[in-house]
């Protein structure tokens, strides 16, 4: 799931509650540019969006 709370954006993994979150008025693309390198991915399925920490794939 992709978020934005108290000025974060936030990503929680869709397979278990570990969350990556930005620094405050970090840009998404730097944010998830360093989230997917850290191992976060995200798959389309029809119109929603699956996303994955290091440790779950999606």
């Amino acid at each position: 799931m992709k978020d934005f709370q108290h000025g974060h954006h936030v990503v929680e993994c869709d397979s278990c509650d570990e969350i990556v979150q930005a620094e405050h008025g970090e840009d998404w693309n730097v944010f998830w540019s360093r989230a997917k390198r850290e191992g976060w991915k995200a798959t389309q399925v029809g119109a929603d969006w699956v996303h994955g920490c290091p440790r779950h794939d999606v």
